[in-house]
């Protein structure tokens, strides 16, 4: 039902983190911070939180955090606080580290680069990925260049899971958040294996997601945007 929807990536899209402290190699530009604001069921349920700290070699740090809790008649339904960074370097992922707690329970995953595969481990498995792979936080820096529909492997960073789907720019659409009108692109997101629209993208010119829909197969829908 409602835990459904809010598998979320760690939105951001995910998502994916403990945020750890900078590595001494890191520049002394403080870290990019990217804050979404998170809704369902027509109420505000938390924030998604990237920071994104670049060293001087290009190699980024990725640390993420979401919070989320949803209420029904002052009861909680639902609570995830979920964790992770990823360390990519020149378009690829090096590692990356995600816990989450999800209605009291909890789960791991990690993943590191190999020469010709991503390793993948959670608690009860092992899997080799391709490097392609997709993480579902959706931090991949090509994911957004292209006009051209791309077949992917996501990685649910939630629970290690592998999902075919199919990416494809729709245009530009004209978007109102938060009363300013903004130019985007505009993408979806379908699972190969039903045809079923999972999740709508709106990115700008640099690459960063001002909104994002994820649709639940309850037929949930989860809203982020950019607050700041």
């Amino acid at each position: 039902m409602i835990r459904h929807c809010l598998k979320v990536s760690a939105a951001l899209i995910a998502a994916a983190i403990v945020v750890t402290a900078t590595p001494a190699t890191a520049t002394n530009t403080a870290p990019v911070r990217h804050a979404f604001d998170v809704r369902a069921k027509g109420a505000n349920i938390g924030q998604h939180v990237f920071s994104i700290d670049t060293l001087e070699d290009g190699t980024k740090y990725v640390d993420i955090e979401a919070k989320l809790k949803l209420k029904f008649v002052f009861v909680t339904v639902f609570k995830l606080h979920h964790q992770a960074q990823e360390i990519w370097r020149d378009g690829r992922l090096l590692s990356m580290k995600c816990v989450t707690e999800k209605n009291g329970e909890r789960q791991e995953m990690q993943a590191v680069a190999k020469d010709e595969y991503i390793l993948v481990q959670t608690p009860d498995d092992e899997m080799h990925l391709s490097q392609d792979t997709v993480p579902t936080s959706f931090t991949r820096e090509d994911l957004w260049q292209t006009t051209d529909a791309r077949d992917l492997v996501l990685l649910d960073t939630l629970n290690g899971e592998r999902k075919p789907a199919r990416l494809r720019f729709e245009g530009r659409q004209q978007v109102d958040l938060n009363g300013t009108v903004r130019d985007l692109r505009y993408f979806t997101l379908t699972e190969t294996e039903t045809g079923r629209l999972s999740y709508q993208f709106w990115i700008d010119d640099s690459g960063m997601a001002a909104r994002i829909l994820m649709h639940a197969k309850d037929g949930t829908d989860v809203h982020y945007t950019y607050a700041a």
